[in-house]
């Protein structure tokens, strides 16, 4: 199977990455909590007990098995550092935790772009001019926030793991701040974030959401199956997938497996998965280890993965019924996506409008061998239409797609099936 390795690295290193600025909104927000200090904020029993509110302007995301996610439009300070992103989660109505992103390989190291016109050892010693200055900058904060936490808890730091599944295994330290705890991650090189929480069990059961953890064997069965929507037109939609926009990374992989993550109820993102599959900090996938990290995530949610090389109608259909989205990895080109992109905006307006038959004319625009590979997110399909319904992992874009199952056959390269054990 030594060609099937190659061919499967081959595959990662050339994993799509769409230029989407989605830290824009935060980065150009205008907000009287720009570099500003919020740390006294953030550790207030009031906000905790709820008799006050979190500072600033929040957008929401998406909702994690009932856990409902949204970040700050603004760059403050905590504990005198500065704030990439902040996180909070709530459930119903309660917040949850806080989570503080400070430092990030994915957004240091956008999706790297060979420049023909500049030479290619000027490229490479940019590069590494760049990693040299990101782990000066990572070691920095590490450092200062380490030292503040431990001022802060008195010196009472216990150090655990999150994650059941070794691959998405997080080793973190937590610090009891008295109103609440902190969980600082220590992977060292890539990711730097703290989370602050009241829950003590928050940390002690996994990535997965404790309302999902308590569903077992045929309860989770039937709560997938009920996620599923027939309509009267002949599509079956699987409800609840949202959309994790990727950025200007090359991401797609690990934003499209995010995207069912997330819909199976874990409480994970992108940049963790860029950490746990082994990102290097290039702005590249290449090295990382994308098999591994899907079968741990399907592990982590109580589910089996299968994978082909080729889209199995009958076995998505069948899944899909189920409640259990399939990932593709198919190859892409910009020019059909626009043919999709127009008639996905005509469906949305007219439902009765159908996808042609595919001719000799149509079959020509299909990416071939020479085109690079993209990953979506199947989450219904049509028997009727011979289509497909599928999400990308763009901002902007949650409009589901339509493909003919023929068109997903001839350019599909490996697809992803996850499964009920």
């Amino acid at each position: 199977m030594k060609w099937f390795a190659i061919w499967v690295l081959a595959l990662a290193q050339s994993l799509y990455a769409i230029p989407n600025q989605v830290s824009r909104a935060v980065n150009q927000a205008d907000s009287p909590l720009n570099g500003l200090e919020v740390g006294n904020q953030l550790l207030s029993a009031g906000l905790w007990q709820g008799e006050q509110g979190l500072p600033g302007n929040w957008r929401k995301e998406n909702e994690i098995a009932g856990a409902q996610t949204s970040h700050l439009l603004a760059r403050p300070k905590l504990f005198d550092l500065d704030v990439m992103l902040l996180r909070a989660t709530h459930r119903k109505n309660s917040l949850e935790s806080v989570t503080a992103t400070f430092v990030d390989a994915g957004s240091y190291f956008p999706y790297l772009t060979k420049k023909p016109d500049v030479p290619i050892d000027i490229q490479r010693q940019g590069l590494l001019n760049k990693q040299v200055e990101f782990k000066k900058l990572y070691s920095e904060t590490f450092k200062k926030l380490k030292n503040h936490l431990v001022k802060r808890s008195e010196g009472k730091v216990k150090e655990s793991h999150w994650g059941r599944s070794r691959k998405l295994r997080a080793d973190i330290l937590v610090y009891d701040l008295g109103v609440v705890r902190a969980v600082l991650y220590t992977e060292n090189g890539r990711l730097l974030r703290l989370t602050l929480t009241r829950d003590r069990d928050l940390y002690r059961k996994g990535w997965l959401d404790k309302n999902r953890l308590s569903l077992l064997g045929n309860d989770l069965t039937r709560y997938y199956q009920n996620q599923v929507m027939q309509s009267e037109d002949g599509d079956y939609l699987i409800q609840g997938v949202h959309t994790v926009p990727q950025g200007y990374k090359p991401y797609c992989g690990l934003n499209s497996l995010t995207m069912v993550a997330q819909y199976f109820g874990l409480h994970i993102d992108e940049d963790w998965m860029a950490v746990a599959g082994g990102f290097q900090n290039t702005g590249s996938a290449s090295g990382s280890n994308m098999l591994g990290l899907y079968n741990a995530t399907a592990r982590e949610a109580g589910l089996s993965i299968s994978r082909e090389v080729k889209f199995i109608r009958s076995k998505a259909r069948s899944l899909i019924k189920s409640g259990l989205p399939v990932v593709v990895w198919r190859r892409f080109d910009f020019k059909r996506n626009l043919t999709h992109v127009k008639f996905a905006r005509s469906h949305a307006r007219n439902n009765s409008l159908i996808l042609p038959l595919p001719d000799e004319a149509d079959r020509a625009t299909w990416p071939g061998g020479d085109h690079p590979v993209h990953a979506s997110v199947i989450i219904g399909f049509n028997d009727e239409r011979k289509e497909v319904i599928y999400l990308e992992s763009w901002a902007g874009q949650s409009i589901p797609r339509r493909m003919r199952y023929e068109e997903i056959e001839a350019t599909a390269t490996m697809v992803f099936y996850f499964e009920g054990k």
